[in-house]
């Protein structure tokens, strides 16, 4: 079973590569290779992740840092891991993710 992405998850984790490919395009390939490593780690240990409740209260709601982003994903072991969400790390998270995960969930 593999982590699925949802779909915004999936633009965010373009934009990132593309942001940063127009930059330095083996630095982008880089983390490319570092964000699928993880995602197959989740998709195999998907209880792998901190949980933060000070993010969310969402029990399931699993966090794991890829570089200086953070990727918020769904630990559903029934139907596969869902990748929520990619943030950069320096963004106001407290602020920030509640929305987010919500209108994900």
């Amino acid at each position: 079973m593999s982590a699925r992405l949802h779909p915004l998850a999936h633009q965010e984790l373009d934009q990132i590569l593309s942001a940063l490919a127009e930059q330095h395009v083996p630095a982008a390939t880089t983390l490319a290779d570092d964000f699928l490593a993880v995602f197959d780690l989740i998709a195999t240990m998907p209880g792998m992740g901190s949980r933060r409740p000070d993010l969310t209260d969402a029990v399931e709601v699993r966090f794991v840092r890829v570089g200086d982003y953070l990727v918020a994903y769904r630990a559903d072991v029934a139907v596969g891991p869902m990748i929520l969400l990619i943030v950069h790390g320096a963004r106001d998270l407290p602020w920030l993710l509640p929305p987010l995960l919500s209108e994900r969930e």
